[in-house]
């Protein structure tokens, strides 16, 4: 799947971002790893190592299988060459992911261990580089289930094991902006006002000293518009002594401030930060932001810039198949672009830290961000300091991105008193994320049909996942039910539908939804039909309650979880849109593109399902403009009757004889334009 030229174009902006300067040299370090499979102690003895490129995870095929992944210790080893431009520079190794347990040696001396598969995390090896001699830096890494790091096992999803995402190696002047305040750009971005006239932006930075005496250092930051023009400027005289990090602020004021308005409009500024000696420049920052207020109303929903702006997306996981969760750039623009076709306005970063270059695609592309930490299904009482450190890990990393609104606290995690670990370490990580960054609300997401719990409440948002027409009985119409008790019985509390959905294996077909109803924990049928018809119905009762925030298919493309045997292909969660290897979207996929689209849009459904000559069938047609055509081999259908709701049509009655035939459907547009068009084919056979 190629990127849309929008996706391209934030992909080619991203590239610029990280481009070298004379003040800061970024290299990569991607080519010419090895990895040995398995623990050694002796480096000697291993001799079978195997090449390869990161992103790289040992788990690409094997976890696609049910049974028999891979979970262990991997080394991964790397010759760093003589590092000649080192001489008078720190030196600072940067990972953005690895599962899920590392420690980074350079030259046989451990530099520093990181727990947690979906952080980036760096270290400063300066002490243990030899400038002009031979140096190598390993990396072992353990993708093992534990009880202090999260996630716990690998119930909900497979914990890859690997250095799945890029690695660089980062020279800077001993005075310098810090790249190892949790792996951050070492800049904070806070909106402090806003209003027509003013937006009023306070930039801290994280600056170190490790020189012999104290520097005197301009710190300056410049605000350019979408065109490249300074708006604004500030600066101001520091004297650093040598010694430990130290944050330096300042505040500017942008005049007229142009609004991020989500999809219609994500505008961004860019913020570059400058730490100048003597007018020598020392160290170079560029971070983005995009003006904006938002509020979550208990009767209205969500309302961005003043105006209600319904949330309506997807959740998504990191991993496609063949490649496991070491994904390419182009890999995440794929799926942003799968993001953006369906017509989105928001997406749930399920359940944990993703790559930055999907949350940067999301400035870019005005999509509103969940992002949350991998705090999820179960606890064991063990977790909370690496539960602490996660939670750090994401907000510093990821807190200058307009386009996340939320930090999710856990999801389907239970405690009934205040005392149990859930509720108890709930609490502290709200209390974290408010210390981090107080003008972000959090969110708790839980599983109960009655969210009554006391850990539900702790954030300030709720999340709820409902599977009605799933695991929760087979009529997905209990939705409405749930929805008016819940404005019933909880009228003031801000409730979000985090997840909700059915599964759809494509190859296995049906003409109704299935005598007895498919088992949804052990079954081996799950026809496409049975997905397809819940979210028809589902979607038709949310548009109808504003009140529900934000609303969140799961998922946006099937995933593996290596313990589940379901659905006819083990080890696969096939509640997604779009198939694991992206080669197909279901038709629930195209429900909600006609649906969420602001562009025509047209589909015809049912079309994988095995037809049987004579026989009559109903043919249902998505499309949002009410004057939509069907042809049937060039012969127009009768007038089509309403369905769901206004962008949802039965084709009533439909009777072919055996063979393949062509079915077309086109919406007329005005003014001479060219028809949006759909075609496919129904085969026939006896």
């Amino acid at each position: 799947m190629r990127p849309s030229l929008a996706v391209a174009a934030c992909l080619a902006a991203l590239a610029g971002a990280m481009s070298v300067h004379a003040d800061r040299i970024v290299r990569p370090l991607n080519d010419g790893w090895q990895l040995f499979r398995a623990d050694v102690s002796r480096f000697d003895e291993a001799t079978n190592w195997t090449p390869v490129t990161l992103p790289h995870t040992w788990n690409a095929t094997d976890a696609e299988t049910g049974s028999g992944w891979y979970a262990g210790i991997g080394w991964y080893q790397k010759d760093l060459g003589t590092m000649d431009d080192a001489a008078g520079r720190r030196v600072v190794l940067r990972f953005e992911g690895a599962g899920s347990v590392a420690e980074v040696f350079v030259n046989g001396t451990r530099v520093g261990e990181h727990r947690g598969s979906y952080g980036a995390f760096a270290f400063d090896v300066t002490d243990s580089i030899a400038v002009g001699k031979p140096n190598v830096v390993r990396v072992k890494v353990d993708n093992r289930a534990r009880p202090d790091v999260l996630p716990v096992n690998d119930y909900l999803f497979t914990i890859f094991g690997g250095l799945y995402r890029p690695a660089s190696l980062i020279l800077q002047d001993p005075v310098h902006i810090t790249a190892c305040d949790h792996a951050s750009s070492g800049v904070v971005l806070e909106q402090r006002s806003l209003d027509g006239a003013h937006g009023r932006i306070d930039v801290t930075a994280r600056l170190r000293n490790a020189g012999p005496r104290t520097s005197n250092v301009e710190l300056r930051v410049n605000v350019l518009d979408a065109q490249g023009a300074v708006v604004a400027s500030e600066a101001r005289s520091i004297a650093l002594p040598p010694g430990p990090v130290q944050a330096h602020a300042l505040s500017v004021d942008v005049p007229a401030p142009h609004r991020w308005h989500g999809r219609r409009d994500p505008y961004l500024y860019r913020f570059a930060l400058e730490l100048r000696a003597g007018g020598t420049l020392l160290d170079t920052v560029t971070e983005r932001w995009g003006f904006r207020t938002y509020e979550f109303d208990a009767r209205r929903g969500f309302i961005l810039n003043g105006e209600p702006y319904p949330l309506h997306g997807v959740c998504r996981h990191q991993e496609r198949q063949g490649k496991g969760n070491a994904l390419s750039e182009a890999d995440h623009a794929a799926d942003m672009e799968l993001v953006r076709e369906i017509g989105a306005t928001t997406v749930r970063f399920a359940h944990y830290q993703q790559s930055d270059t999907m949350y940067r695609l999301c400035d870019e592309l005005g999509i509103l961000a969940w992002a949350e930490i991998p705090f999820v299904n179960t606890v064991t009482g063990e977790e909370a300091a690496n539960a602490r450190e996660q939670l750090v890990d994401l907000i510093r990393q990821a807190r200058n991105h307009p386009s996340i609104f939320v930090w999710g606290l856990h999801n389907e995690v239970y405690g009934k008193k205040e005392t149990d670990v859930a509720p108890a370490l709930t609490r502290e990580l709200h209390d974290l994320a408010k210390r981090e960054d107080p003008w972000r609300p959090t969110i708790a997401t839980t599983g109960a049909g009655d969210p009554v719990q006391t850990v539900t409440y702790i954030a300030d948002l709720q999340g709820v996942n409902r599977y009605f027409g799933w695991y929760s009985g087979k009529d997905p119409a209990k939705l409405e039910e749930w929805i008016v008790r819940m404005n019933r019985e909880r009228p003031d509390n801000r409730i979000s539908l985090s997840e909700y959905g059915a599964e759809g294996n494509v190859a296995q077909q049906a003409d109704a939804i299935p005598d007895p109803f498919p088992d949804p924990v052990k079954g081996q049928f799950y026809p496409e039909i049975v997905q397809t018809r819940l979210h028809e119905v589902q979607w038709a009762i949310l548009e109808r309650h504003p009140e529900i925030w934000g609303t969140y298919v799961w998922n946006l493309c099937d995933f593996t979880v290596p313990l589940w045997n379901r659905g006819g292909v083990p080890g696969r969660n096939m509640k997604g849109l779009v198939t694991y290897d992206r080669a197909i979207k279901k038709d629930a996929f195209h429900w909600y593109r006609v649906n969420w689209s602001t562009a025509p849009a047209v589909h015809v459904a049912d079309l994988r399902i095995p037809r049987h000559a004579g026989k009559a069938f109903d043919l249902p047609v998505y499309a949002n403009r009410p004057d939509v055509e069907v042809r049937i081999d060039g012969t127009l259908l009768p007038a089509l009757e309403r369905g769901v709701n206004d962008r949802h049509f039965w084709a009533r009655g439909v009777a072919l004889a055996k063979g393949t035939h062509r079915v077309e459907a086109r919406l007329p547009l005005p003014d001479g334009e060219p028809a949006v068009a759909f075609a496919g084919e129904i085969v026939v056979g006896d």
